[in-house]
């Protein structure tokens, strides 16, 4: 049997990228999404049943499931995965958090009449005892009578009495309730995930005055409702009288739903840059006396709605509705709490302030220095008088800023997230199942049971200033684009893939499918050993090695291999590689050898920085920005152009990779002979510039335009992108052939659409010119022009054929019998007469179907990528120092270069 070769056109292979589970990281280190996408979905290697347990997530992006053992500072943290042959033993220096999923929602306690908020970030509910000048003195959940120095608060607030948690969740679908088909939304680690249009939801028993709080992270694109007040949970439609709060990556918008009166629109308002990503905590506060609503974003007032007819929401209930089918959406950290009714404008509170602010219950403020509390009355002095009010009349005490130094930064500084939303940090000296114990720097010396740690930070200190800094802060979680067109990794690690979707990057020392897989870590106290069985794939880091391929070969089980060809005769071919050696391969098995053009120099590869490369300067919106450029790529979080002449050649490969936060948006001027920006609606009263082609890439439509000045605006093509919609990273390649005016656009290796254009080729100039519009942020790196041969890969097409078929580059075709290749010369016997023909006129060489032996589709242990993206499957008998022993049904027994791979699958026979 021939398989099908559409796949595995050379150079043009391309495994399913993304997956999910990619939302597990949102919104940490996106090298885990990245290697962790590409082949949970569509491997079938992959376990159906995921991970589940604690989970152990690193600052590099790494992830592993299981239960935390111990921590001490003497041994690390002790980590129990259950495919590990024994614990690992971590430093804490590269830490990220410790989840603890599986916990349950905390039984609901006897409510604090005070939240406390401290200038070290931490947040805990508990009582004033007292307050004078210089200290206070409280009540927690985890210790009584606490003293702690005033200038370490932040803010005191008085909660009503009836303030107290009612839900924090998800810990399982169990009480929520899905839509029609009830398949649309999941459950796993604490969160909801879809990839679906669908809705989930559940009667929370909202009171009057309620809270509403909520993590998304989303891939792709954003399009959610959160219907609030509602008396229909198990369902979406317009029949219940609610509110519904319509959320994309640009901005929220509110309606009001009322069967009595139909819908009306409150209005709708942007989102602020901070919140323009793909992940953001969203709260929602209603008081229904004041019929009044309120969202804040990152903790930040976003806006406030006051609905002049009256409060409309008739229910008690929630519900969460995805509106797309492939985006996928996450939702977890779901907070509902009973609430105090204030409405805390907090978008321009004074960053530096002398004096302490109290608010009070008739929303009146009083600044001064509050001296303390006595006999239930606060004193304050304020400018014009002393005052005693009554702590019934307040609502809350901020306290004037202070010098108080930061918690020091140290590996051992974790900040817990205790249930009902309070937060904790210490330095940590021991963890056990039991208690917990450490020093906070406002109490001193603590321990308490661990119980109630829904999960532990580390390595925190610092970065919320560090993410409030600027563009820099963009970098620290973009997915790394590099790794769209080639999976390898950039830097030093490879990357293990277990089959429960764990990820963890390091260093393979060695493989034996019989025993272990030896990983290492730097911040590993010792060797991990896995079980073999427990491993799907292994990615490798990135190879920059050149070679001298002047072929590729595929099998007839579609296995793939390049080298230097030597010679073709009746039984074999054989074949050099730099990276196994010589090769003698069964003639029966080739499928087809595809010639290879020399490795053409790049006209241009980069970005290397901002030299020689102009900034555009864009009228056509307000808030314009630039370009930056670090590590290797190009960001933009505002509207920005950057353009440079890169002598494109008439007949190019232009190549590049994009990875984007929320909305895709950007258009790429090609053979533009100008570097500033065009304004297309204004073309015609722009300077004089020459014709040029204009590349509109969205996440969910791509076209081409034809751009010249004078001649109305020519779309040569327009179609939807499944391609980009479903994802958040792509490589990008355009070829263009001046000649036969031609453009065609290809996204991760798959063509697109080619464009010829009728009029003739419109480009006038040999320049680059990419312009961000604006919507979320944009990565651009991995830039590489090329000379192009103007051809296009074709599949294999001579199974019914008798004799074999050879199609020259200048499109002839030949058939007959190769009788031998020596001197870069194929000796072709055809009627009866030979035929030389010189390597470099041949396209590709097919054996005809007859000669083939059967695909007997054998198993194998593993599948091996090459840079190029092509597969090679092979019996993998161990992996030592020496490189990687195979054996292949095509050609035997051989031993790999390992870095020849970009990444390797395992699917062990056991």
């Amino acid at each position: 049997m021939i398989p099908s070769i559409q796949h595995f056109i050379r150079h043009r292979w391309s495994p399913p990228l993304f997956c999910w589970l990619a939302l597990l990281l949102l919104t940490s280190a996106s090298v885990h999404a990245q290697i962790q996408t590409a082949v949970i979905e569509g491997t079938t290697n992959a376990s159906k049943s995921m991970a589940t347990g604690d989970v152990l997530e690193f600052s590099d992006g790494s992830i592993l499931h299981g239960s935390l053992s111990e921590m001490n500072r003497d041994t690390g943290i002790r980590w129990n995965h259950p495919d590990l042959l024994k614990d690992a033993d971590f430093r804490p220096d590269n830490l990220q958090k410790i989840r603890f999923p599986s916990k349950p929602s905390p039984v609901k306690q006897v409510p604090m009449p005070n939240r406390l908020r401290f200038r070290n970030g931490d947040e805990l509910f508990g009582e004033l005892l007292s307050l004078d000048e210089t200290a206070a003195r409280l009540n927690t959940r985890f210790g009584k009578n606490l003293r702690v120095e005033r200038s370490a608060l932040e803010s005191i607030t008085f909660l009503a009495k009836h303030f107290s948690v009612l839900y924090e969740g998800p810990s399982g679908l169990e009480g929520w309730s899905s839509g029609r088909g009830g398949h649309a939304w999941k459950y796993r680690e604490g969160s909801f995930t879809t990839e679906h249009v669908g809705s989930i939801g559940r009667n929370l028993e909202l009171p009057p005055a309620s809270s509403i709080e909520f993590e998304i992270a989303w891939e792709g694109q954003l399009g959610m409702i959160v219907q609030a007040y509602t008396d229909n949970v198990d369902r979406f439609d317009y029949s219940s009288a609610s509110y519904m709060f319509y959320i994309n990556a640009n901005s929220i918008g509110l309606q009001r739903v009322s069967p009595e009166t139909g819908i009306s629109n409150l209005g709708n308002v942007p989102l602020p840059e901070t919140a323009r990503k793909n992940n953001f905590r969203l709260e929602v506060r209603a008081s229904k006396e004041e019929a009044t609503l309120a969202v804040y974003v990152d903790g930040v007032l976003l806006n406030k709605w006051k609905d002049s007819s009256g409060f409309s929401g008739k229910g008690s209930g929630v519900l969460f509705f995805s509106q797309h089918e492939g985006p996928k959406l996450k939702l977890g950290n779901l907070k509902v709490s009973e609430w105090d009714g204030k409405f805390e404008d907090n978008r321009a509170e004074e960053l530096v302030r002398d004096h302490d602010i109290l608010h009070l219950a008739n929303r009146d403020k009083v600044d001064g220095k509050v001296l303390g509390i006595n006999d239930g009355k606060l004193r304050i002095s304020t400018p014009e008088t002393p005052l005693e009010i009554p702590l019934a009349r307040l609502t809350q005490i901020q306290f004037a800023s202070s010098k108080t130094a930061q918690d020091r930064q140290s590996p051992w500084l974790v900040r817990a997230a205790l249930g009902g939303g309070e937060k904790l940090s210490f330095t940590l000296d021991k963890w056990t199942a039991e208690s917990v114990s450490g020093t906070n720097s406002s109490f001193g010396r603590i321990e308490f049971s661990p119980s109630n740690i829904r999960q532990l930070d580390f390595n925190f200190a610092g970065s919320n200033s560090k993410m409030a800094s600027g563009s820099d802060s963009v970098t620290d979680s973009f997915p790394d684009a590099s790794q769209s067109a080639s999976s390898a990794l950039p830097g030093s690690n490879d990357a293990l893939l277990l089959r429960n979707g764990d990820v963890l990057l390091g260093t393979l020392k060695k493989l034996n499918p019989e025993t272990a897989l030896t990983w290492s870590r730097e911040d590993s106290l010792n060797p991990l050993d896995f079980k073999p069985a427990a491993i799907s794939e292994v990615r490798l880091r990135q190879n920059q090695k050149r070679t001298t391929n002047n072929c590729e070969i595929t099998f007839v089980n579609g296995s793939q291999l390049s080298g230097k060809l030597v010679s073709i005769s009746d039984s074999k071919v054989l074949l050099d590689t730099w990276y196994a050696g010589r090769l003698s391969l069964p003639r029966a098995s080739v499928l087809m050898i595809v010639p290879l053009q020399e490795d053409r120099t790049p006209i241009f590869a980069g970005p290397g920085g901002l030299e020689d490369w102009a900034m555009g300067n864009i009228t056509a919106v307000n808030d314009a920005g630039q370009w930056t450029y670090q590590n290797g790529a190009f960001y933009a979080s505002k509207a920005a152009s950057v353009a440079r002449n890169v002598n494109l050649p008439d007949v190019a490969s232009i190549q590049f990779d994009i990875a984007w936060k929320g909305t895709l948006q950007m258009a790429v001027a090609l053979y533009s002979d100008r570097l500033q920006p065009i304004n297309l609606a204004n073309k015609d009263v722009e300077p004089d510039f020459g014709g040029f082609y204009s590349l509109q890439l969205g996440s969910l439509s791509a076209g081409l335009l034809m751009v010249k000045k004078g001649a109305p605006i020519n779309y040569l093509w327009q179609m939807s992108t499944p391609l980009l919609s479903q994802k958040n990273q792509a490589h990008v390649e355009v070829r263009a052939n001046k000649g036969k005016k031609s453009v065609t656009l290809m996204i991760d290796g798959v063509v697109v659409k080619e464009a010829v254009d009728s009029e003739g080729f419109a480009g006038t100039g040999q320049a680059l010119r990419f312009v961000h519009q604006g919507h979320g942020t944009l990565r651009l790196s991995n830039l590489k022009v090329t000379e192009w041969d103007g051809l296009f890969e074709e599949p294999y097409s001579n199974k019914a054929g008798t004799e074999e078929l050879i199609r020259l580059r200048n499109g002839d075709r030949v058939t007959g019998k190769i009788e031998q290749f020596e001197n870069s010369k194929l000796v072709i016997n055809t009627d009866g007469s030979k035929l030389e023909i010189p390597w470099q006129r041949v396209k590709q060489l097919e054996q005809h179907g007859k000669m083939l032996t059967a695909d007997k589709n054998e198993p194998a242990t593993a599948l091996g990528y090459f840079m190029s993206g092509a597969p090679l499957k092979f019996d993998l008998e161990r992996w030592d120092d020496k490189g990687i022993h195979v054996n292949s049904s095509q050609f035997g027994k051989a031993v790999f270069d390992p870095t020849v791979f970009q990444r390797i699958r395992f699917n062990f026979k056991n």
